[in-house]
């Protein structure tokens, strides 16, 4: 496994650290990268910014906001959240929610109960502590190989968090 952490908070660099790799390390190994952001807003890949996000409160906060190539909801970040990227060959015929669970979110509440800490994995990809939501995973396919990424709340600024975010 290659693994890289990067001291860079643009996270704008890690998506397009995330391409590169794709393109050029992954023929024989996998890559792990680990990252934090600065303020920052990251959109899924469908998403319309306005219907996720409140723009006026985002700018602000000088929170920079950013496009991912993998599916699901915008979330917030900052230096008070680890993010994590998987990048591993993909077999078809293995369903991709449960590969990416397996390379992150599984290994995420592992590691959190060796801790003390009662983490679960809810739904299709959250991890939560006492009913609250500390970390997601999204991921997307590309040439045979599945990028999976998550974040994980650590202390974050939920204030920000909470004013930016515009969810049902």
């Amino acid at each position: 496994m290659i693994f890289i952490q990067s001291q860079s908070k643009d996270a704008a660099f890690h998506f397009a650290a995330e391409e590169y790799c794709m393109a050029n390390l992954c023929d024989t190994k996998d890559v792990f990268l680990i990252w934090q952001t600065g303020r920052c807003a990251m959109l899924g890949s469908n998403q319309i910014a306005q219907d996720g996000l409140d723009l006026e409160m985002a700018k602000k906060e000088h929170v920079q906001i950013v496009r991912r190539s993998s599916g699901g909801g915008t979330i917030y970040t900052d230096p008070g959240t680890i993010l994590c990227t998987c990048i591993t060959k993909f077999d078809p015929s293995v369903d991709a929610k449960e590969a990416g669970r397996n390379h992150l979110s599984v290994p995420i509440v592992a590691a959190l109960k060796t801790m003390g800490v009662n983490a679960q994995i809810k739904g299709r990809n959250d991890v939560l502590i006492a009913d609250q939501k500390i970390s997601g995973l999204a991921q997307r396919i590309s040439k045979q190989l599945l990028c999976s990424h998550c974040s994980l709340l650590y202390d974050a600024n939920l204030s920000i968090l909470g004013n930016i975010l515009t969810v049902d």
